[in-house]
């Protein structure tokens, strides 16, 4: 089952982070977890539809986050770069961690 994160705060499970606006793979054997399903209810999470190949699935799931990082606030940029072992330096404020965000995914 795929959901996808319609709240604006980064949901950890599992090893898993799923930014706001963010679509994936809900971890096998999670699907009926009462948590999961507390935040389907309450529209945390929305169900998302399975379609398409692996590898438009995996793409389609990194566009938003994508998009969305100058959206973001300061905490959450900076859970952005950490979990993609982005190195942040000595940027404190909002633009800085975005622009060493930004500066990371060109070199990738």
């Amino acid at each position: 089952m795929k959901i996808t994160n319609k709240s604006n705060k980064i949901i950890g499970m599992v090893g898993l982070s799923i930014l706001p606006g963010e679509t994936a793979q809900c971890p096998v054997g999670y699907e009926n977890n009462p948590v999961i399903q507390k935040y389907i209810k309450e529209g945390i999470f929305e169900k998302a539809e399975d379609g398409g190949t692996d590898e438009e699935e995996s793409g389609a799931a990194k566009m938003p986050a994508e998009r969305a990082l100058s959206d973001m606030t300061k905490e959450e940029l900076t859970a952005y770069a950490s979990e993609h072992g982005i190195d942040i330096g000595n940027a404190t404020t909002e633009a800085g961690i975005l622009k060493k965000i930004q500066e990371a995914q060109k070199e990738g």
